[in-house]
């Protein structure tokens, strides 16, 4: 994680995250001392962290149109857990 702001040089990015398709969705930290739940990590703010956010596969709606529906709600425990 190396992106700096230009003026002071400080590390910026305090969190990578890879979205991947897996069997079962879940929000997944590289370490095991971290969770991530409605409130984010649950680490400090200024600690580097790598999740991974795991979907399954999408499920096509018809033969007939390439539009997809995820079934999972990963996405919505992201969206919390990146606001709080």
């Amino acid at each position: 994680m190396t992106i700096r702001a230009t003026g002071s040089r400080r590390q910026i990015v305090r969190q990578l995250w890879l979205i991947a398709l897996a069997d079962h969705p879940a929000i997944v930290s590289e370490d095991p001392a971290i969770t991530f739940d409605d409130n984010g990590a649950t680490c400090f703010a200024d600690e580097n962290v790598r999740l991974r956010l795991e979907l399954p596969r999408p499920v096509p709606r018809s033969a007939a149109t390439t539009s997809v529906t995820m079934k999972t709600d990963a996405f919505s425990q992201f969206a919390r857990g990146t606001h709080a």
